[in-house]
């Protein structure tokens, strides 16, 4: 210790300087005396090497070079920090979609009665989910449900429709676009859920693509018409099915006449031996005969006078052209259905078409085929336009009408039967993709009624004007409206409230699979303040696929096998087609001979001579 007080320190500063002066590195610092300088640069060394200090030390200081640069900065960082404080605490940007203002509760008690369908649910309301139903406690009202291709409308909604009312009882009427999807959940399911009707219910189903897979069902059964008005309906849904641009036509003088001329066709085989004919394939046969033999044979009946005069007036006139034009307006489109397999399931009497019978219940399933849809459509809504006829009857029994992609198939009087039906029972379920097919196929008067007389309507994803009219169905709400209004010294709130749409097109266009909107409507009885949902219909899909993977198929109804043990079911359809041409030729030549020896009847033989 005394040999550290004896160092002359007093000498360091000549020791030390010449040799600063001499090695010293040169530093930005060490060129300025400028305190803030190096104050900066002291700040900086003690925290990095010098290496790294050299530029940030010159990129500090270009910004902030000197003490009062320095101290606005800080003062702007401090008010920074305030405002983004009061932005937090206003919480603006929290709901940009405005998922708040837009939801709503919800229905969340469960109401049934003997005819409702009942849909679990999960929705969105106040930062939470909740659990709820959709309750469609009169389905007799009408229900349509729409969605865009894989928006599950078949498997959310339409399945379920059909699983509960089976379970309820009802006869059902099942029109299957892609048979046999919707056809193997009605067969299995009715399978389980017989004894859930009071008398013996049958299953039945119609598909032209595999005879062994059908019925057979005569749909002009000569029973069922009572008057020349049935044969009139028949024939106007065969012609506006093979020719869906007369629907926009209908009144004009080339949609109507064909179709009158198969009306007074299919009467006449209906009053011709009490009926013994009439079936639709011999309708085709007998208007592809001469055309002189079939009004001779028509006009020999007084009550088929007034429909033919026109085809006569012309025949008389010699307006040929025309007449033949007449014809073939009938007889082109009629030529695409002769099909030997078509005959054969349209020329039986397997079962009547009075489903609702409540004696023999039926549940009735008819196929068609994206691929044919042209063909089988036009005999597929000829059982529809008898079906709708038949079941709109007081005393029947509760019967469910459903029709998924009606835009595929033209379903005479379905507006009619939708407002007319609820005190008969019958409740009709349509599906479609959206309401400008419904427009394109069904003409724009007929669609906008039928969107108007639903009561009951669901919506998966849809576009365009669908999604419009549906957010204008669903009205408005009143929603709050939050302003802020931030200025240096103080903050100011406004909130207000405006009505705006409660389900924005918006939203509906960019709905998940799975997520529906709609409107139930309620009854004196079972009263719902809340009828608009949005929400999640939820499905087990587990106990779905395990029942899926359960399915038996459609059994073969038919066996043509032959005592040889072969399947002679061509063979055996042939027969019946070429039976079907011998037995309309063997009524032309006993009509002819019948004429020809009545005096009265004479005279007509021989206007076809003269002209």
């Amino acid at each position: 210790m005394s040999g550290f007080s004896s160092f002359p320190f007093g000498a360091l500063p000549a020791l030390l300087l010449p040799w600063y002066a001499s090695a010293a590195r040169p530093l930005p610092w060490r060129e300025t005396r400028e305190p803030y300088r190096v104050w900066i640069s002291e700040i900086m060394l003690q925290q990095t090497r010098v290496a790294a200090v050299l530029g940030y030390y010159a990129r500090f200081l270009s910004v902030l070079p000197d003490v009062s640069a320095l101290a606005a900065g800080y003062i702007c960082l401090l008010t920074v920090g305030m405002w983004t404080g009061r932005l937090l605490k206003e919480h603006l940007m929290d709901d940009v979609f405005n998922e708040e203002n837009e939801s709503f509760m919800q229905e969340t008690r469960l109401i049934t009665n003997e005819y409702s369908v009942n849909l679990p649910t999960r929705f969105y309301y106040k930062k939470k989910w909740h659990d709820g139903w959709i309750n469609v406690v009169l389905p007799q009202r009408g229900c349509i449900v729409v969605g865009s291709p894989g928006s599950g409308k078949s498997y959310c909604v339409i399945n379920q429709f059909i699983k509960q009312q089976i379970e309820k009882g009802y006869a059902l009427y099942c029109y299957d676009f892609k048979f046999p999807d919707l056809s193997l959940i009605v067969y299995n399911h009715l399978l389980k859920n017989k004894d859930k009707y009071k008398a013996n219910v049958q299953f039945y189903v119609i598909n032209f693509d595999d005879p062994r897979h059908s019925h057979r069902c005569n749909p002009i059964n000569p029973t069922f018409m009572s008057d020349i008005a049935d044969a009139y309906e028949s024939a106007y849904v065969i012609m506006l099915n093979l020719n869906r641009t007369w629907i926009q036509k209908q009144g004009d003088f080339f949609v109507e006449s064909p179709i009158v001329l198969f009306a007074a066709i299919i009467w006449y085989l209906k009053i011709y031996e009490n009926g013994k004919y009439c079936t639709f394939p011999h309708a085709i046969e007998l208007l592809n005969k001469p055309y002189s033999d079939i009004f001779t044979i028509l006009t020999s009946y007084r009550e088929l006078e007034n429909y033919l005069s026109p085809f006569m007036d012309a025949w008389k006139g010699g307006a040929m052209e025309q007449l033949q034009g007449q014809i073939a307006s009938a007889k082109i489109p009629l030529s695409r259905m002769i099909s030997p397999s078509l005959y054969w399931i349209m020329s039986g009497d397997d079962f009547t078409l009075d489903i609702n019978n409540p004696d023999e219940p039926k549940v009735l399933c008819v196929g068609n085929n994206p691929d044919r849809q042209n063909i089988y459509s036009a005999a597929l809504g000829l059982y529809n336009a008898r079906i709708v006829k038949m079941v709109n009857r007081k005393g029947k029994l509760k019967c469910s009408i459903l029709v998924d992609e009606v835009p595929t198939i033209y379903f005479k009087g379905l507006d009619t039967l939708i407002a007319t039906a609820r005190s008969n029972k019958v409740a009709v379920c349509l599906g479609a993709q959206d309401f400008s097919q419904l427009v394109r196929d069904y003409g724009e008067k007929e669609a906008r009624v039928i969107q108007n007389t639903v009561g009951n309507v669901f919506s998966g994803q849809v576009l365009g004007e669908t999604a419009k009219n549906l957010s204008e169905r669903f009205g408005k709400v009143l929603q709050q409206r939050k302003s802020v209004n931030m200025t240096r010294e103080d903050t100011s709130t406004s909130i207000s409230t405006q009505l705006d749409s409660l389900i924005p097109a918006s939203k509906i266009s960019n709905l998940s699979q799975g997520m529906f909107v709609g409107s139930v409507c309620d009854s004196f009885q079972e009263k719902m303040e809340q009828k608009i949902f949005h929400c999640e219909i939820v499905v087990d899909n587990a106990r779905v696929a395990a029942e899926t993977k359960a399915y038996k198929p459609i059994p073969v109804i038919t066996d043509f096998t032959g005592g040889d043990g072969k399947d002679h079911m061509r063979e055996e359809i042939e027969r019946n087609y070429y039976r079907i041409k011998e037995e309309v030729s063997g009524i032309i030549q006993k009509e002819l001979r019948r004429i020809e020896n009545d005096p009265n009847l004479k005279h007509l033989l021989e206007t076809e001579d003269d002209g």
